[in-house]
């Protein structure tokens, strides 16, 4: 079967099985960072947020590696949802390999991993062994060769006495991070489908946000109402406003592109989502660190921001603007330096979190107004 040239323009509905899979990624995120990220004497120490950073970039290049390779070949056909199920029953392995002491578990989650980028590399191999187009075989070299050497890499790494074997890890996603951009001009004469790209990172980040809603969940005492609950819903409420205007109002799918900036940013994205999880968390923790909890959200909450902005490649040109960078920083830095100069209370500082989101979500709807009138 010849793919044919102009594929990308084609409309790509998200399958059931895609779901599937983004489901059993996010859980295993969820599990990394309810197990990974705790706190230590008040603060969370700065190795913990590295491991939480490492974790989950694998995670991630797992999942977008095999979510750009369904977006341009993906048929639906036995090979492939073979491959997915299988790729599916390794992460959820790896999800239990996951410890705070990760020299404990470190075998199996290097294992698993170098299973799986070979499972992906294996796919674009297959294909480029298919009657396709011939930048589409030089795309499948690029991406097929870089999941074969990162998993290589950490097979190595896997028989490495020592804690030698985590330079390997960390060489192996450097390669995964930068090798496509090495190809980047194969890459552009092979385009993502644009419209399936956006959904499929707009449906993952739409059940993260429910995962924290799960978790936030578990803080709701229904024998003692508190009103600081109230505020917290709504904090990830707004922050899932603004996503949303920027993916229905902001976006503009229907542009040629590798994709490589949107995996990129949504990378900042998860990474900021896990935080916010892990914030709500720490605030039940009596011992936290007033000055530690303020900076952990603001930080979160700017990185979740950041993520977005970066997108703004994929923007209509209407909303293209600059100006968005500068209000967005001087929100965050005005409420950040307000919740430190006060007398710290939990309720206080939640509802002037919930007041810095609110804004920010305000100045998304005024954006969108103003292009619609």
């Amino acid at each position: 079967m010849k793919i044919q040239k102009n594929r990308y323009f084609d409309v790509k509905k998200v399958e059931f099985i895609e779901l599937f899979f983004d489901l059993i990624f996010v859980y295993a995120i969820s599990q990394m960072s309810h197990t990974i990220l705790h706190l230590e004497h008040a603060i969370m120490p700065g190795i913990l947020f590295f491991k939480y950073g490492v974790m989950l970039f694998v995670f991630v290049s797992v999942w977008s590696y095999q979510t750009l390779y369904t977006n341009r070949f993906g048929l639906n056909n036995t090979r492939d949802l073979m491959f997915l199920m299988f790729n599916m029953f390794i992460t959820i392995y790896l999800s239990n390999s996951i410890n705070t002491n990760f020299d404990k578990t470190y075998e199996a989650f290097f294992l698993c991993t170098a299973i799986l980028f070979l499972s992906i590399g294996l796919q674009y191999l297959l294909t480029f062994s298919e009657n396709i187009l011939q930048e589409e075989k030089k795309l499948c070299l690029v991406y097929g060769l870089t999941s074969i050497f990162s998993s290589t890499l950490i097979f190595i790494g896997y028989f490495i006495p020592g804690n030698t074997h985590y330079n390997m890890l960390y060489i192996a996603i450097i390669c995964c991070l930068l090798f496509p951009l090495f190809g980047i001009k194969i890459l552009q004469r092979s385009p993502v489908n644009m419209p399936h790209l956006i959904e499929r990172y707009s449906l993952f980040t739409i059940i993260m946000f429910g995962e924290s809603m799960v978790g936030l969940g578990s803080l709701f005492n229904i024998h003692h109402f508190e009103i600081i609950s109230i505020f917290q819903f709504l904090i990830i409420l707004g922050l899932f406003g603004s996503y949303w205007i920027k993916l229905e109002s902001f976006m503009n799918p229907k542009q040629k592109s590798t994709g490589l900036k949107l995996c990129y940013t949504h990378i900042i994205i998860f990474f900021a989502l896990g935080l916010i999880n892990a914030s709500e968390i720490f605030s039940e923790e009596v011992s936290i660190n007033p000055t530690f909890e303020i900076t952990l959200t603001f930080v979160a909450i700017s990185l979740f921001y950041l993520g977005m902005l970066l997108n703004m490649t994929y923007f209509h040109q209407a909303y293209k603007t600059k100006k968005l960078y500068i209000y967005i920083a001087l929100i965050l830095i005005l409420f950040y330096i307000i919740n430190l100069l006060i007398p710290f209370h939990s309720l206080t500082f939640t509802i002037l979190v919930f007041l810095t989101v609110a804004t920010v979500l305000g100045i998304f709807m005024k954006l969108r107004y103003n292009n619609k009138t």
